[in-house]
C-alpha cells in the first residue's frame, strides 16, 4: 500500500480506515459501542455482559464475550468518513487481527488502566512498528485505576515507546517529540492540527486519550483526536486494492473484503480473472450495495470465487502467507463420515482463516489441524457442526515443531531407472529465524535447459519439506538449484522431482539439523506469596523472565519459553493461586530446542526408512535400477560435485560439463546393454552390495474411467452429446460394457452429478461394469481421488481421462494415468479381437459396438 500521505484535516470527508486492537479485556467493544453513539450511528450502546453489542453479533462472540471475527462499522466525524475495523483480543485468533494491518491507515491501541501492558500487547505494538502504522492509544477503565495519568504515561513511555504523550499536551512537548514539529513551533509558535497530523503519521507522535468508555467518559476527545489528527492518503490514478478477508454470508455466498489502494472498481468488473457481481459495503451485519468503490473505500465483493486473503490486486504485490498455529490435533469423526470427502469441505474453512491448516492422511483415513489454542479449537468444533452439521471432536493438542540446518551443504539426487533419467544438484543454507523457506536457482541455462529448471523449482515449491530429525516441516533455509543433467530421450517431467527430492534429502542428511519448537511470551501476575513457587515452576520449564512489582503489592513476571512446557500452564496458575492469578501466553515464533536429542528421540522418527521421502539415488546398469545409499552416492555422480570443481572456476558457477568417450560408451551401455551375462560391479558404475530392485507382486486391475470426460473427448459422441446427452452417455456405457468382457479386471464409470440438486449419488452394476453417478456438490474428479485412497493397497488402479491436472493428481496418489484416445485405441483392438474371433457377432443393429464395427470394416 502507497505511503504517502496528502492534505490536512480540513480536506472535505476524508477517508480514513482505523483499526481497533486491543488485549482481551481491555474494553474494546466498549470502547466501539461508545464511539458509534457518540457518532449518531447507534442510539444506545450495547454491551458485551448483555450479548447485545453491535459489532459482536455472532452466536459464538456473544456466548463467549469475545471478538472472534474481524468486522467494520462506519462512522461519520466533522471532517472524515472512518471505517472502524474492529479485530480480535483474544491471542488464538490473533492471525485475524494481523491480516487487517495491510490495510489500515491508523490504529487505535485501547489498553485497560489496570493491566495497560500486557504480553500481547508489546505483540501488538511490534507489529504496528513493522508495519509503519501511525497509532492512537485509549487508556480504559480509569474509573477503576489506582494510578494517576501521569504514573500511566510514564509506564507507556517506558513499557511500550517515549513517543506517547497526551493528545492535549502543550504544544511545546509535542514540539520535542519530531523535528519538523519543533522547525515549525520555533517558526510560529504554534502548530496547526495538519502539522501534529503529519507527525502522528510519522510515528513520531502517539497521542493517547484517558477515560472510560462505559461511562462515555474521553469519548469526546477521542472523536475529536481522530477527527483533528488524521490525514488521508494520497492514491494513483491506476488500480490497486488488496484482499485481507474471505467469508460467506448466511446464504454461503463467498465474500471477498478488500481495500481499494489506487483507482476505482465497478459492479460487472472483471479483475485477476474473475467477475464482480456485487460490492457490498457492511456495516456491522448490515451492508448497501453500489455500483463502483473508489481509492480508500474499504468494501466487500461478492462474485469471486479464487481470490484469497492476502492477495494483491493491480499493482499492490501478494503478502508472504502468515505463519499457522504451532499446535497440533487429531479431529475425531463420526464413524459414518468419509474423512477423505470431508477434509475436501474443509478447504472452506482454511480459505476463512488461513492460520488453521487441514491435513488429510491417506494412509491411516484421518484429518489432523494445526491452529492456535485451545479456545480456537472450541469455536472450531461449534462452527464445523453449525455449517455442516457433523458433531466433531479433538484430541489434546501437540506442540507443531520445526527443522532447520546449521551449516552449508550440497545434496545431489540421481534417478535412473530404466528409460527414465534425471540428475539435481542443490546447495543448502541456513537462513536468519523466520525466514522461511527460499528456493531459486543459478545454474546457467547451458547446463540445464529453462524448461527443466522450472520443473525442479515447481517441484520444491509444490512438496511438502520437512526434516530427517522428527519429519517435521523445513523452514529457515535456503535450497539453490546449482547444476544439474538430463537426457532428451528418456528424462520426463517426474525424473527431475524425484531426483530434486532426493538431492534435498541427502544434503539433509549430511548436514547438522536443528530441531525448533514454538516459544511463546508470557505475563504471569500472582500473588507475592506465592513467587518462590512461580520461579521454580517457570525455571523447570525453561523459561527465562523478569520479576516486577505492582502497585497493589502482587508480584508481576514477564518473560518467553516452549510452547510445549507453558501451554497448559494457565490452569495450574490458577490452582495455586486460588484463583487470583492470571497467565496470559502468545506464540512469538520459533527457536532452537534444548530438549532436541529427548524430543527426537520421543519422535521415533527413522529417515532412511522412510519410503515416502528417500535419500538414496537409483542409478541403472546392465538394464536394471540399483539403490544407493545417500552416504555413498555422491561416489556415482555424473556431474561433479561443487567442492571438486577446479579451482579455476568461480565458485557460484559449476564445472563446465563435456562428455568423454568412455563416458559416451557408458552411456550407451546403459541405454542398449548387450545380451550377455553382466560382469561383477565395478566402482562408480556398479551397484553396491545392495539387491537389485525386486519386481512388484502383480495386483487385481480396476479401471476408472471419468463418463463425461470420455464423451467430450471422443469425436463420435462429442457430435452425439451435442444433440442429445443421455443418449451419448447410453452409448458411452454400452461401449465400455461390452469392452469389459475383454478387460482382465474391474471396470468403473463415474459420471458427475455434482449440480443435480438433493442427489445423494447411485451406482449400479452390469456384469463386470459398474456405473456410478456422484452426489450433489461431488465432483467426478474428487470422487475418483477418494476412491484411488480406498483401492490403491489392493489393486492396481488405473486412471482413464485426458484432464492434465486430474491427470497428474492420479500419479501422485499412486495410480496409472490412461488418456482418453488410449482407451478409445483399447477399445477398438478390443471389436477388431471379436470380430477376428466370432464373425458371426456382427449383426447389423444389435452390437453395441456396431459404429466402431463399420469404421473397421471400412478401413
Amino acid at each position: 500500500m502507497q505511503s504517502r500521505h496528502r492534505g490536512t484535516y480540513n480536506d472535505p470527508m476524508k477517508k480514513i480506515v482505523i483499526g481497533l486492537l486491543a488485549h482481551v479485556d481491555a474494553g474494546k467493544t466498549t470502547c466501539s459501542e461508545s464511539l458509534l453513539v457518540a457518532s449518531g450511528q447507534l442510539r444506545h450502546a450495547g454491551r458485551v455482559d448483555h450479548q447485545d453489542a453491535f459489532l459482536d453479533y455472532d452466536a459464538q462472540e456473544r456466548r463467549r464475550g469475545i471478538t472472534i471475527y474481524a468486522k467494520e462499522a462506519r462512522l461519520h466525524t466533522a471532517h472524515a468518513e472512518i471505517v472502524l475495523l474492529d479485530t480480535p483480543g483474544h491471542v488464538d485468533f490473533s492471525a485475524e487481527m494481523e491480516r487487517t494491518l495491510s490495510v489500515l491507515d491508523y490504529a487505535l491501541l485501547i489498553l485497560s488502566s489496570r493491566e495497560l501492558v500486557q504480553a500481547h500487547t508489546r505483540t501488538i505494538w511490534k507489529l504496528l512498528e513493522q508495519a509503519h502504522i501511525p497509532v492512537f492509544l485509549f487508556i480504559n477503565k480509569m474509573d477503576l485505576s489506582v494510578r494517576s495519568r501521569p504514573e500511566l504515561l510514564a509506564d507507556l513511555q517506558r513499557e511500550l515507546s517515549p513517543q506517547i504523550a497526551n493528545w492535549n499536551a502543550p504544544q511545546e512537548e509535542m514540539a520535542l517529540l519530531d523535528e519538523k514539529l519543533l522547525e515549525c513551533f520555533e517558526q510560529c509558535g504554534t502548530l496547526s492540527d495538519g502539522e501534529i497530523a503529519g507527525a502522528v503519521a510519522r510515528r513520531s507522535f502517539s497521542p493517547a486519550v484517558f477515560g472510560s468508555a462505559l461511562h462515555q467518559d474521553g469519548i469526546s476527545d477521542l472523536l475529536a483526536m481522530l477527527d483533528r489528527f488524521t490525514e488521508e492518503r494520497a492514491y494513483p490514478a491506476e488500480f490497486g486494492a488488496r484482499v485481507f478477508k474471505i467469508s460467506r454470508d448466511l446464504q454461503g455466498n463467498k465474500l471477498t473484503h478488500i481495500r481499494i489502494t489506487g483507482g476505482s472498481l465497478k459492479a460487472k468488473e472483471v479483475i485477476a480473472g474473475e467477475k464482480i457481481d456485487q460490492i457490498r459495503f457492511y456495516h456491522g451485519n448490515t451492508f448497501t450495495t453500489q455500483l463502483s468503490a473508489e481509492a480508500g473505500d474499504l468494501c466487500t465483493l461478492k462474485g469471486p470465487i479464487r481470490l484469497q486473503a492476502g492477495q494483491g490486486l493491480g499493482f499492490e504485490q501478494t503478502e508472504a502467507a502468515l505463519p499457522v498455529g504451532c499446535l497440533s490435533c487429531q479431529m475425531i469423526l463420526p464413524d459414518s463420515t468419509d474423512a477423505f470427502a470431508f477434509s475436501r469441505e474443509l478447504v472452506q474453512l482454511q480459505e476463512e482463516d488461513p492460520s488453521l491448516q487441514f491435513t488429510y492422511h491417506k494412509e491411516d483415513s484421518r484429518i489432523s489441524v494445526r491452529l492456535m489454542g485451545r479456545v480456537q479449537t472450541e469455536v472450531l468444533q461449534q462452527l464445523i457442526l453449525d455449517r455442516f452439521h457433523v458433531p466433531v471432536s479433538f484430541s489434546d493438542s501437540t506442540v507443531e515443531y520445526r527443522e532447520t540446518i546449521r551449516d552449508v551443504s550440497e545434496g545431489v539426487g540421481h534417478f535412473e531407472p530404466l528409460r527414465h533419467y534425471a540428475e539435481v544438484h542443490l546447495l543448502l543454507e541456513p537462513l536468519p529465524a523466520g525466514s522461511g523457506v527460499e528456493i531459486d536457482t543459478s545454474c546457467p541455462i547451458d547446463v540445464l535447459k529453462p524448461q527443466w529448471q522450472s520443473q525442479i523449482l515447481n517441484a520444491l515449491d509444490s512438496a511438502a519439506l520437512t526434516g530427517v530429525l522428527t519429519d517435521s516441516p523445513l523452514t529457515d533455509l535456503r535450497i539453490t538449484l546449482i547444476s544439474g543433467r538430463g537426457s532428451i530421450k528418456h528424462t520426463e517431467g517426474q525424473d527431475f522431482r524425484e531426483a530434486a527430492l532426493r538431492a534435498l534429502r541427502q544434503g539433509l542428511m549430511k548436514s547438522r539439523s536443528v530441531l525448533l519448537e514454538p516459544y511463546g511470551s508470557f505475563e504471569l501476575r500472582i500473588p507475592s506469596e506465592t513467587l518462590s513457587r512461580a520461579s521454580y515452576d517457570l525455571e523447570q520449564r525453561h523459561a527465562s523472565y523478569e520479576t516486577a512489582v505492582c502497585p497493589d503489592g502482587s508480584s508481576l513476571l514477564s518473560g518467553e519459553g516452549p510452547v510445549r512446557l507453558l501451554q497448559n500452564y494457565a490452569a495450574e496458575t490458577a490452582s495455586y493461586t486460588r484463583g487470583t492469578g492470571s497467565f496470559s501466553l502468545s506464540f512469538n515464533g520459533y527457536q532452537p530446542s534444548e530438549d532436541q536429542e529427548k524430543l527426537v528421540g520421543e519422535a521415533g522418527y527413522d529417515a532412511l526408512s522412510d519410503s515416502a521421502h528417500p535419500s538414496f539415488s537409483i542409478f541403472c546398469q546392465h538394464g536394471a535400477g540399483f539403490n544407493v545409499p545417500w552416504d555413498q552416492a555422491e561416489e556415482y555422480m555424473h556431474v561433479p560435485m561443487r567442492s571438486s570443481a577446479p579451482a579455476a572456476e568461480a565458485p557460484s558457477r559449476p564445472a563446465s560439463l563435456k562428455v568423454s568417450d568412455a563416458e559416451l560408451e557408458a552411456i550407451m551401455n546403459r541405454l542398449y546393454p548387450k545380451k550377455e551375462r553382466p560382469s561383477e560391479p565395478t566402482p562408480r558404475q556398479s551397484a553396491p552390495a545392495s539387491p537389485a530392485v525386486r519386481a512388484a507382486p502383480v495386483l487385481p486391475q480396476i479401471l476408472i474411467v471419468d463418463g463425461y470426460n470420455m464423451i467430450f473427448s471422443w469425436d463420435e459422441l462429442k457430435e452425439e452429446a451435442r444433440q442429445d446427452l443421455a443418449a451419448a452417455r447410453e452409448k458411452l456405457i454400452a461401449m465400455l460394457e461390452e469392452y469389459s468382457f475383454h478387460f482382465n479386471g474391474r471396470i468403473m464409470l463415474v459420471f458427475d452429478a455434482y449440480l443435480v440438486k438433493d442427489s445423494i449419488g447411485s451406482s449400479m452394476h452390469a456384469d463386470h461394469l459398474e456405473i456410478i453417478y456422484t452426489r450433489c456438490g461431488e465432483t467426478a474428479d474428487s470422487y475418483i481421488e477418494g476412491r484411488i485412497e480406498q483401492l490403491s493397497r489392493k489393486y492396481q488402479v488405473t486412471v482413464a481421462t485426458s484432464d492434465q491436472l486430474e491427470q497428474l493428481a492420479v500419479l501422485q496418489h499412486g495410480a496409472l494415468r490412461c488418456p482418453a484416445r488410449e482407451l478409445y485405441q483399447r477399445i477398438i483392438a478390443a471389436t477388431r479381437a471379436s470380430l477376428s474371433e466370432s464373425a458371426a457377432s456382427l449383426h447389423s443393429g444389435s452390437y453395441p459396438l456396431k459404429d466402431l464395427k463399420k469404421k473397421l470394416e471400412q478401413d
